[in-house]
């Protein structure tokens, strides 16, 4: 089994959104992580990404659109990612 890429390696981003299929979308940095973060009660927490399908590349004019119940945001940073252009 070879290595499994980063969130890092794979979007060249240290932050960023998360957007799971149920809607739940975490916002964090994940340059530390490898693999996809989850929440574990206050901690971020990583899990394996072998079986997971990324869509990669897509301009898109507003973040937030793509955003659902955000259950994780430390920083505050979801207000700044209305109206602002993104690649997903």
């Amino acid at each position: 089994m070879g290595k499994q890429m980063t969130l890092l390696e794979l979007t060249g981003q240290e932050s960023g959104a998360v957007v799971y299929d149920n809607g739940n979308t975490i916002i964090c940095n994940w340059s530390a992580l490898e693999g996809l973060p989850y929440v574990f009660g206050p901690f971020l927490m990583d899990m394996n990404m072998e079986s997971i399908s990324v869509k990669l590349f897509e301009k898109i004019k507003d973040a937030f659109e793509y955003i659902g119940d955000i259950i994780f945001d430390t920083n505050k940073e979801a207000q700044s990612l209305k109206n602002h252009p993104a690649t997903i």
